[in-house]
């Protein structure tokens, strides 16, 4: 865990947390696709 809590070491810390999100969204989007898919 600390080295995600850790992205405030500059430019790479932000590339990192942006990295993470998007990974994150992309789970996000896939699982509620799969949802509707399966369900409707």
């Amino acid at each position: 865990m600390k080295t995600i809590l850790k992205f405030d070491t500059g430019a790479d810390g932000f590339k990192f947390m942006i990295y993470v999100l998007a990974i994150t969204a992309v789970i996000v989007l896939g699982a509620g696709i799969y949802f509707i898919v399966t369900n409707f």
